[in-house]
C-alpha cells in the first residue's frame, strides 16, 4: 500500500484530501513542516526573542552560533523545563469552538566544557570552550477541534467529484470504501440497471445522469445532490518533537574576533491523528433525515527519523560596546520513515435495504443496512528529505555593563527543500515545493537590563509565512516574550514567558464550489525556567 497523505494544497497544514491514499503525492507538507525550526534554547535567549546571533556566554548559541562559545570563561551546566500552554478558538460555518492542550516538556540541557588561557594572556589567541547541547526545536503539541452545520455539501460530494467517470473495480482509497459503504454509486456503467435504497417499497435515491447510455459520473444517498446536508466536525490532535543534539566549538581570538562551528544530530517524533465525523442529517425543511447515522474517517499517521547538519559562525566586535555575528546553518539532511492508516465507518440505518434491479425493473439482490467498517493496512513508507539552509545576521549593542539590545536577521528559502525516495517517485512533490514555496526574512529583537546580581529581559520575534500564494490567508508566527534571571558566581537561575499566536487553517475536503474551511487562532503560552551551575 502507497502513502495515506492529507493534502491542503496552498495551506499550512495537513488536511484531509480526496485521494488520501494510494498516492506519493503530499510529502511536500512534510518539507515544510520539519524544516520550520527554531534554534531553542534557555530561557535567558528566549526571554529576549531568540535575537542572539551576535551575543556569547549562553549554552544557546552551540546551535544558533557557535562563535558565541568563546565568550566563555568558565565552564557551565545547565537544563530548561518548560511547560505550554496551547489554546485554539477555530471557526468553521459560523460556529466558534474552543480547546486546549497543556504538555510538559525538557526545552534545553547542555554542558559546555570551557579550555580558554586565562583572564590575562599575552597570546592573541585566548582559547575556546566545547559544547554538547541538546535543544527541542520544534514543537508538535496541538489539538484542533471544530463543528459546524455546513449547507452546501457533503464529503459525499467530494466523493462523488473524486470519482469521476472512473469504473467502481478501478477506485482506490476513500472513493473505494465510500462505494463499498453504499454512499456512492455509479450512476450507470455498462448499461446495468440504477441502484436504489428502499423501504417499503417507497423510497429511491440514487437518480443517474446518463448521456447516450454511458456514465456521466457517481451519485450519492446524502449531500448536495439529494439537498441532505449535515452536522460536520473533527478533532485534530498532533503530538512529538524535533530534537537536536549540538556539538560545537568556538574560540576567541584577542577578545576581538570569534569564530566557530558544530555538528547537530536532529530527531523526529511526529504523529497525527484525525477524526472527522458527519452526522445529523438534515432535509431542506431542517427536519432531519433518518437514512445515514453518521460517517466517520480516522486517520493516523506516524514520521520517524533522524537528520544531520553543520553550523558555522563568526562573532567580531569593530569597537567595545558592539558586536556583530554571521551564522551559517546548512540543510539538514533527513532520513524519514512514514507509517499510515485510516479506517472508515459507515451508520447506516438499520431498517433501511440496499436494492439492486435487474432489467425488467424487478428487485434481484437485496442488502440490510447497518454498521460497516473499513481498516487500512498499515502503509510504510521510507525518503530522505533536504532542509533548506538558513543565513542568520545581527548585531548587538552594549550599554556599558548595564546592559544590551540585540537584533537578528534570518534568511530562508523553503523552496530550496528536496525530496527523495526509492519507494515513489517524488518529482510532483518536488514541483510542488518549489511552486507552494518561498523565501524570507524572520526576524528577533530583545533587549537585556542589569540590576545588580538581577536580570530583566524581553523581546519580540517574527516569523514570515512561507507560501508563496497571494490567497489572503496570514500564516506568519508572532511571539511575545519577557523573563527575569539572577546571577551569582557560581550558580544562576533564569524564568521566561513566551506567547505565540498565529492562524491556521483546516479544510476536510475539497469539492469544485465551497469547499469549507475552519481557521483557528492558536495562542500558546511557553513558561520556562532554566537553572545552570558553573564549575
Amino acid at each position: 500500500m502507497m502513502k495515506l497523505k492529507l493534502i491542503l494544497i496552498g495551506l499550512a497544514v495537513f488536511c484531509t484530501s480526496q485521494n488520501i491514499v494510494a498516492q506519493a503525492l503530499g510529502y511536500f507538507n512534510d518539507a515544510l513542516l520539519f524544516s520550520q525550526t527554531n534554534f531553542g534554547g534557555s530561557a535567558r535567549i528566549q526571554a529576549i526573542g531568540g535575537a542572539q546571533v551576535a551575543l556569547g556566554g549562553d549554552q544557546s548559541l552551540a546551535a544558533s552560533n557557535p562563535a558565541g562559545l568563546g565568550f566563555f570563561n568558565r565552564s557551565t551546566f545547565s537544563f530548561t523545563p518548560a511547560f505550554d500552554f496551547h489554546n485554539a478558538d477555530t471557526d468553521y460555518l459560523g460556529t466558534r469552538v474552543s480547546n486546549y492542550r497543556n504538555r510538559f516538556n525538557i526545552a534545553q540541557l547542555g554542558v559546555v566544557f570551557n579550555n580558554s588561557k586565562g583572564d590575562i594572556v599575552q597570546d592573541k589567541f585566548k582559547g575556546g570552550s566545547f559544547a554538547i547541547t541538546l535543544n527541542r526545536v520544534n514543537n508538535f503539541n496541538n489539538e484542533i477541534r471544530y463543528e459546524g452545520v455546513n449547507q452546501n455539501n457533503s464529503i459525499v460530494d467530494s466523493f462523488i467529484e473524486n470519482a469521476g467517470n472512473v469504473p467502481s473495480g478501478n477506485l482506490g482509497g476513500l472513493e473505494a470504501s465510500a462505494f463499498n459503504h453504499f454512499l456512492i454509486d455509479e450512476a450507470d456503467w455498462d448499461n446495468r440497471p440504477d441502484y436504489i435504497f428502499n423501504v417499503d417499497g417507497n423510497r429511491t435515491y440514487i437518480v443517474p445522469n446518463i448521456v447516450d447510455g454511458t456514465i456521466e459520473g457517481y451519485a450519492g444517498l446524502v449531500g448536495n445532490q439529494q439537498d441532505i446536508l449535515p452536522r460536520q466536525s473533527e478533532v485534530i490532535r498532533t503530538s512529538g518533537a524535533q530534537y537536536q543534539l549540538n556539538l560545537s566549538w568556538g574560540g576567541n581570538y584577542d577578545d576581538r574576533l570569534y569564530f566557530g562551528g558544530g555538528i547537530g544530530l536532529q530527531t523526529v517524533d511526529y504523529r497525527l491523528e484525525r477524526v472527522y465525523t458527519e452526522d445529523e442529517f438534515t432535509l431542506s425543511d431542517e427536519s432531519l433525515d433518518d437514512l445515514l447515522n453518521s460517517i466517520v474517517i480516522r486517520d493516523e499517521f506516524d514520521v520517524s527519523g533522524v537528520g544531520i547538519n553543520g553550523t558555522f559562525g563568526l562573532i567580531a566586535r569593530p569597537i567595545d560596546y558592539v558586536t556583530v555575528g554571521v551564522s551559517y546553518t546548512t540543510p539538514t539532511f533527513y532520513s524519514l520513515n512514514e507509517e499510515t492508516s485510516f479506517s472508515l465507518t459507515t451508520d447506516w440505518n438499520s431498517n433501511y435495504s440496499y436494492v439492486t434491479l435487474n432489467s425488467q425493473f424487478n428487485p434481484s439482490d437485496t442488502i440490510a443496512l447497518g454498521r460497516i467498517v473499513d481498516e487500512s493496512d498499515i502503509g510504510i513508507t521510507d525518503y530522505e528529505l533536504r532542509s533548506p539552509s538558513r543565513l542568520n545576521v545581527g548585531a548587538a549593542v552594549f550599554i556599558g555593563k548595564n546592559g544590551f539590545i540585540s537584533g537578528d536577521l534570518e534568511f530562508v528559502d523553503y523552496s530550496n527543500a528536496h525530496i527523495k525516495s526509492n519507494n515513489f517517485s517524488p518529482t510532483a512533490d518536488n514541483q510542488e515545493i518549489d511552486a507552494l514555496y518561498r523565501s524570507v526574512v524572520n526576524y528577533r529583537l530583545g533587549a537585556e537590563w542589569r540590576i545588580d546580581q538581577f536580570r530583566l529581559r524581553g523581546g519580540y520575534s517574527f516569523q514570515d509565512d512561507p507560501y508563496s500564494a497571494n490567497d489572503g490567508l496570514d500564516r506568519s508566527v508572532k511571539n511575545v516574550s519577557f523573563g527575569v534571571g539572577f546571577r551569582e558566581k557560581n550558580y544562576f537561575v533564569d524564568l521566561a514567558v513566551i506567547n505565540s499566536s498565529f492562524k491556521s487553517f483546516h479544510s476536510p475536503y475539497f469539492v469544485n464550489e465551497l469547499s469549507p474551511m475552519a481557521t483557528a487562532n492558536n495562542t500558546t503560552t511557553r513558561a520556562m525556567v532554566t537553572v545552570g551551575f558553573t564549575f
